[in-house]
């Protein structure tokens, strides 16, 4: 009996022990240890909220990249309403706040998601931001952040900074976007781009049916094929069907260096509308 009390107080203890050094490989960092102190505030107005629109909370996203090329992976923030933030990592779980020096806050608009790439092929991470104009006379075009690299600022200080080149890029794109995936679909050795976008408004199950005929150039998904930098709508050719209805999707790569498939699996926003899109090897 007393071995019995013996080993169960041990392993109380052990296990007391065990909670108190946080065994399950992860800890808490506060803003105030890291520097990072973004915060996802989604305003509500009165002609503006999730009563008017269901997808009012659609919204927000970060990316993570190494954008000055230092080995370290700096952080990148959109928010539903605001300037979005760029963190860049100093080592040791220490981050700073470069977003209005690297140009790169964009204004009051309502942003729903993020990706970094580096779709010039210069060696530097560059950022790709989806918006949507949910929100009163806000700007919805989409933003492509061209990475300048590192120069230094008028204090003798290294700085990464951005251009907005979207328009020069054919990405400036006006539809109601939710999130982008860059890949290579065609195989030609350069990036592509399938943009998910989707519907502001709401859909009645009156209107159900004959919202799934035909494309809808506004809310329908996209995809930009990469002709020498230049982004070209391919969407009908390629076989996007680009209803109303959507809401997130994945890209996947499969296959071998002698036959490679691309598949896109899209969720959707009703019942019985998931679907695949497989680019087969040509």
């Amino acid at each position: 009996m007393k071995k019995v009390f013996v080993s169960l107080v041990l392993l109380l203890f052990f296990t007391s022990y065990g909670i108190a050094q946080n065994t399950s490989g992860f800890t808490l960092m506060s803003s105030a240890q890291t520097g990072i102190g973004f915060s996802n505030e989604v305003p509500v107005f009165e002609r503006l909220n999730v009563l008017i629109s269901q997808y009012h909370y659609n919204g927000g996203g970060v990316a993570i990249g190494d954008v000055n090329n230092d080995g370290l992976s700096d952080v990148f923030f959109v928010k539903n309403f605001g300037p979005d933030k760029l963190y860049l990592n100093k080592g040791d779980f220490q981050f700073e706040d470069i977003s209005k020096a690297a140009g790169i806050e964009g204004g009051e608009s309502w942003e729903t998601g993020v990706t970094m790439v580096d779709i010039n092929h210069d060696g530097w991470t560059d950022i790709y931001v989806s918006r949507s104009g949910l929100a009163p006379n806000t700007p919805n075009k989409n933003l492509l952040y061209i990475n300048q690299g590192v120069s230094k600022d008028q204090n003798g200080r290294d700085i990464v900074t951005f251009n907005e080149e979207g328009i020069l890029f054919g990405l400036f794109d006006n539809s109601h976007s939710t999130d982008a995936a860059f890949f290579d679909y065609d195989r030609d050795g350069d990036l592509d781009l399938y943009l998910l976008n989707h519907n502001i408004n709401r859909i009645t199950q009156y209107d159900f049916d004959k919202k799934m005929l035909g494309r809808n150039d506004k809310v329908g998904d996209i995809l930009f094929r990469n002709d020498n930098g230049f982004f070209t709508d391919v969407s009908e050719e390629a076989g996007i069907i680009g209803k109303d209805i959507r809401k997130s999707f994945y890209v996947f790569l499969f296959g071998t260096r002698k036959y490679v498939s691309l598949m896109c699996y899209l969720t959707r926003s009703h019942q019985k509308m998931s679907g695949t899109y497989i680019i087969k090897a040509r």
